[in-house]
């Protein structure tokens, strides 16, 4: 079990490795026809913002609003000679499908706690139309690395531009965990929100009352999982294995917080698994790659993805079919 989950992370690992990461703001400028940037439109050339008018390192706020009116700001970052420094804001939008995000830039690097406001995850969808449960990821960062805390937690949002104002109780917390020096540390402990086979049709009168109650505990050393402990509902011991069998829509898996730019090169290193298109054909693809795909742009209801000449009508059988794969 500890090598089988070691693999994982190694080819995990492997595949953020192989992307070229991008920043927030570049991520949106890749797709500008669809924005307005204020002052002016802005590029980026080896790590550097430039004025698109004038061609000048860009120094000043940054602005960009959807369409081409000033009625719904996306985001907004500081830039000084060409560099990230100050605060950047992305606005929640469900429309757009963009996640709330909000954190300090110190040349270039992320600095301090981070926040990320994303619809709450049910069986690994997006609900970012139909949920009004938001998922809330807090992570310490030093000079660009994570170093400190993870606390991810469901949050009831109150209005959807104001990142501060959310409100929850330790019951909802989900993941708390330490990283060091961008690896994960110590003890993790993640709340799946099981169960037991007598309260599904109920929640707990005193489930406010409680600490963090884990459902898996995993202890890393330098990334590596080096110990791991699963139970089911209440204190009830069960093998990880098993627990990951017969809760697999239940498991949170922790985002990759890297904008990549992604690129249709094979990656050698990378999981491949074979999953049905919808002629039922098994097609050899990039399980992480693509699972990250479909929760970006299939998140929820029935819809097709076209990739290589396939189709692949993706839907909740579909979902549970390639996080299965995932975990095989």
């Amino acid at each position: 079990m500890r090598n089988k989950l070691i693999l994982i992370i190694l080819l995990v690992s492997s595949f953020i490795n192989g992307q070229q990461p991008v920043d927030e703001i570049e991520h949106l400028t890749r797709d500008s026809e669809k924005y307005l940037f204020l002052p002016n439109k802005i590029y980026k050339n080896d790590n550097l913002w430039y004025n698109e008018d004038t061609n000048d390192l860009f120094t000043g706020r940054i602005e960009i609003f959807l369409g081409q009116s000033k009625i719904t700001k996306i985001s907004e970052c500081t830039i000084i000679g060409g560099i990230k420094n100050g605060y950047f804001k992305q606005y929640y939008n469900r429309k757009e499908m963009l996640a709330g995000i909000m954190g300090l830039y110190l040349n270039d690097k992320k600095e301090g706690t981070w926040t990320w406001v994303e619809p709450e995850e049910v069986n690994k969808k997006r609900y970012w139309i139909d949920s009004s449960i938001r998922l809330i990821t807090n992570i310490d960062y030093r000079n660009g690395l994570k170093h400190g805390t993870i606390l991810i937690h469901k949050a009831t949002l109150i209005q959807n531009t104001h990142l501060e104002n959310f409100t929850f109780s330790i019951s909802d917390v989900i993941l708390n965990g330490e990283f060091y020096n961008d690896q994960r540390s110590g003890e993790w402990l993640f709340n799946d929100h099981i169960s037991s086979d007598f309260d599904r049709l109920i929640e707990s009168q005193y489930s406010n009352q409680l600490s963090l109650h884990w459902t898996r505990k995993q202890v890393y050393d330098s990334n590596m999982i080096i110990d791991s402990e699963c139970r089911e509902p209440w204190n009830r011991p069960l093998d990880c294995e098993t627990y990951k069998g017969k809760y697999s829509n239940n498991l949170y898996l922790v985002p990759n917080r890297k904008i990549q730019a992604y690129d249709s090169t094979p990656m050698g290193n990378s999981m491949m698994v074979l999953v049905p298109d919808e002629q039922g054909n098994d097609v050899e693809v990039q399980i992480v790659d693509f699972i990250q795909h479909i929760n970006t742009y299939h998140s929820t209801h029935t819809s097709v993805h076209k990739d290589k000449g396939h189709r692949f009508l993706i839907n909740d059988d579909f979902r549970k079919i390639i996080n299965e794969k995932y975990w095989e």
